[in-house]
């Protein structure tokens, strides 16, 4: 792996990038002035944060996922733009094809190409759990110790979101959770227990 100190990157062993990603470039006597305000226009694009996405997704009741793995490298870079990518290692000149990480707008970018290519498929459905992430929630037995109560609140807590009063719900197995509180699953826990899972 490469290592950064002091602002130099040291040498990677793994080889993993391709030519798909970069290529080697020879360049004879140009300048190129990097960091130059006047190279980059920075687009003015706002990255919706995943609370509001979900707020907006409310009342919805199907959602699908995509693996967006290495998205930024499924984008090209214009011809033209190719020699703003420019890097320089002790093996020589390089420069990206596709899109790499670090850019000033390449998050703008990708983001403007998912909202072009997904709007279409997006629709009130909504966004819901997916049923096998949630088997083993479903199969939990009853718990036996403040342990076991902390352990289905953990991993359920997750979920808050799509339980509706989730808090209040959960707040009699919350408080057999506290320091010198007695472990005392009743009726009224076993309830809060169900209706959670």
């Amino acid at each position: 792996m490469g290592t950064l100190s002091i602002g130099t990157i040291g040498n990677e062993r793994s080889g993993k990038t391709t030519s798909r990603t970069i290529r080697q470039r020879i360049y004879k006597t140009q300048l190129f002035t990097l960091g130059s305000s006047g190279l980059v226009r920075q687009e003015d694009r706002r990255i919706v944060l995943i609370d509001d996405l979900f707020n907006q997704l409310q009342g919805s009741s199907v959602y699908s996922k995509i693996d967006l793995r290495s998205g930024y490298h499924q984008l090209r870079v214009y011809e033209e733009d190719i020699p703003k990518t420019t890097f320089r290692t002790c093996y020589g000149h390089y420069e990206f094809q596709v899109m790499p990480f670090g850019l000033t707008n390449t998050p703008a970018v990708f983001i403007d190409l998912m909202n072009r290519v997904c709007k279409p498929y997006l629709d009130n459905k909504g966004i819901h759990v997916d049923p096998t992430k949630i088997e083993s929630i479903k199969d939990w037995a009853s718990p036996k110790s403040q342990t076991e109560i902390r352990q289905f609140l953990r991993l359920t807590g997750y979920y808050k979101r799509f339980i509706k009063g989730f808090s209040k719900i959960a707040k009699s197995m919350t408080k057999l959770t506290q320091k010198n509180v007695k472990f005392d699953w009743g009726e009224k826990e076993e309830t809060a227990f169900q209706l959670i899972k």
